[in-house]
């Protein structure tokens, strides 16, 4: 249950691979995130993305924010401002979302693998000592976590830093997110990888897949090529650790090629209507 997308050339990539089980091992899946390929190159043509379907579960539809008519329509809700989409049933936001070209990480029958909503989920920031300005590199983590908890309402809570060798980390705890800067030619990155995420999720007592822990790697790379701005609005270093903080709570790639969720990291990366959407069925699980 896995796929990758292989460049002739050295890539730009960041993968989100799936651990599933209920804490460690099991089967693995991933995407991989590409800089965009120089037009006529044997890359170019191929926009091609593996997709799961989204699924809801009985516990989904928990808003933590505030929808606008615009997503509510996308997420097929009924309401003043909305608009029907006679291809699609109404209320069935999984349905809305497949359609605008989002997916998972995983699903099953009884719906996505995501967070449930009133879980703390701690935040636990590690920095291996070649990062040459971690207050940068901590700095970026901080936006993109902000950006993240405001557009799914989620609860995340920073803490337990720490610096040091990034070659043995541990398992992170349970309702964690471990988020780790390691350095170049890091062994938990593939040669063309400058990111990757996983996930361990369980079935709760009612069959739902949920996420219950989560760990982040970023190469230091991110921080040689691309320079600072708002997480989500460009290509830029914020918006490629919110890319992988999203596949960490649960989101997998995007077929529209202007969303920062897209496999291809283009001169776009933006936050689309779909990724508004996206971001806050994500964050819409119950407990």
């Amino acid at each position: 249950m896995s796929y990758r997308q292989r460049k002739p050339h050295k890539a730009v990539a960041f993968t989100a691979a799936l651990t599933i089980g209920l804490l460690v091992g099991g089967v693995l899946g991933s995407h991989i995130l590409n800089k965009a390929p120089e037009p006529g190159s044997e890359a170019a043509g191929n926009d091609r993305i593996t997709a799961e379907s989204w699924t809801s579960s009985l516990s989904d539809g928990d808003w933590q924010v505030s929808l606008s008519a615009e997503v509510r329509s996308l997420l097929t809700l009924t309401g003043a401002g909305t608009t029907r989409r006679a291809d699609l049933v109404d209320n069935n936001p999984a349905a809305g979302l497949t359609a605008a070209g989002s997916s998972p990480m995983i699903h099953t029958e009884l719906g996505a693998a995501l967070w449930s909503n009133c879980t703390e989920i701690r935040i636990a920031r590690h920095v291996d000592d070649a990062i040459v300005d971690p207050t940068s590199a901590l700095s970026a983590i901080d936006e993109a976590i902000s950006r993240l908890s405001e557009l799914t309402g989620l609860n995340l809570v920073t803490g337990g830093d720490s610096r040091g060798d990034t070659t043995d980390l541990i398992t992170p705890e349970r309702d964690t997110i471990q988020i780790a800067w390691v350095p170049e030619g890091s062994s938990h990155l593939e040669d063309d990888e400058l990111g990757a995420a996983e996930v361990w999720h369980i079935a709760d007592a009612r069959g739902i897949p949920t996420i219950v822990r989560a760990r982040v790697f970023l190469s230091a790379e991110i921080l040689a090529d691309y320079s600072f701005g708002p997480a989500g609005g460009g290509v830029n270093v914020e918006t490629a650790i919110l890319h992988e903080l999203a596949h960490a709570v649960g989101i997998g790639h995007s077929v529209d090629g202007d969303s920062f969720m897209h496999a291809e990291l283009g001169s776009h990366a933006e936050t689309t209507t779909t990724d508004l959407a996206t971001l806050a069925f994500a964050g819409g699980r119950s407990c």
